[in-house]
Parts: structure tokens; C-alpha cells; sequence
């Protein structure tokens, strides 16, 4: 089933190939996680959120449309993100920078913390932005993804995802620099 494309495992899995069906989560599970991941900060959320999304799609394999312009990966990321937003909207974030502290002496400890702090502050720190600013930063530039995927899993143009994003990194910088942290 690795052979086939997309659109052909969908319709299989439509007619309730469950052979199709593994043959798709095996070839996105890692790609849709980490996107999962970037949203929720939390491997278990991001398993679950992955694991809800795929059984989604096995109970309901006509949501897709194989004609559709969309493609498949383009279709489930907007399914994923949809999900990651919803549970944030139903979590609080928990954790508190300063908490954080050394429970290690060895040389470096101090530099490693540091940088966990940073990588903490910049995750509050884009929780703190909207939902699409939010949504363009972690598709755009933490998954890397063209402007265009962005666009079309979040259903705007291009050129307002380019607005997005540029905004967001603003306040980011904004925010970051408020806090202490420098950015480049």
C-alpha cells in the first residue's frame, strides 16, 4: 500500500480498507505530530490529538473530497490545527518560567537552562498572540510550510498570511524583548 498515492489510500479507506488506512497514518503520523506538537508543547496532548484525528477520519472517510483542490495532507493539517486550537482553548497554559530552576551542577547546566527558558518564554509568548497569528507562526515558520499551505489550510491568501506572520513576529519581538530576551 506504500506505493500508492494519497487520494488512492482515501478511497480505499472510504471502502473500508483498514490495510489503506495504515498505510496512511504510518506514512504521515510523524509529519502531522510534529505539528500537533508545535501547538500543544506536550507529546501525550499532541499523541492524543493525532490519534482523535486519524479515528475521525476512519469513521468519516467522506469528509474528504478526493476531487476537492485541497490535497490530503493540506486537508488533515487544517483537521489537526482545528483540534490543537480547540484544546487550548479548553486548557490553561501551566507552566511558569520561573519555576524553572538547576538541579544540575555540571558545567553547562546554567547555559542549557537558560536556553529552556528562552524556548519557554517564546512558547508563552506566542500563546500570547491570536488564534491566526498563532496558527500562521506555528505552520509557517516553526513547520517551515510554504505560504501557500498555510493559505490554504487556514483559508485566507497568501498575501494575508504573509501579513500574519509579519505581525506576529513583531509582537513576538515586542513581547520578548519586554522580558529580557533579545531577538534577532
Amino acid at each position: 500500500m506504500e506505493q500508492f498515492d494519497d487520494i488512492y489510500l482515501i478511497k480505499e479507506i472510504q471502502g473500508g480498507n483498514r490495510g489503506a488506512f495504515a498505510a496512511l497514518v504510518s506514512r504521515h503520523s510523524e509529519y502531522f505530530f510534529a505539528i500537533a506538537y508545535r501547538f500543544t508543547n506536550n507529546r501525550e496532548t499532541a499523541e492524543d490529538i493525532l490519534q482523535i484525528a486519524f479515528l475521525k477520519l476512519w469513521e468519516k472517510p467522506y469528509k474528504f473530497d478526493c476531487d476537492g483542490a485541497a490535497g490530503f495532507k493540506t486537508w488533515f493539517a487544517r483537521c489537526v490545527v482545528n483540534l490543537c486550537l480547540d484544546d487550548r482553548r479548553a486548557r490553561r497554559p501551566i507552566t511558569n518560567i520561573d519555576d524553572l530552576e538547576i538541579a544540575d551542577n555540571r558545567a553547562g547546566a546554567f547555559d542549557t537552562l537558560e536556553k529552556h527558558r528562552t524556548v519557554l518564554a517564546l512558547g508563552n509568548a506566542i500563546k500570547k498572540l491570536s488564534a491566526s497569528q498563532q496558527t500562521a507562526i506555528n505552520l509557517g515558520i516553526i513547520n517551515e510550510m510554504k505560504y501557500s499551505e498555510v493559505a490554504n489550510i487556514m483559508k485566507k491568501s497568501e498575501g494575508a498570511v504573509k501579513v500574519l506572520i509579519n505581525r506576529a513576529k513583531e509582537q513576538l519581538k515586542i513581547t520578548m524583548e519586554r522580558q529580557g530576551y533579545g531577538m534577532e
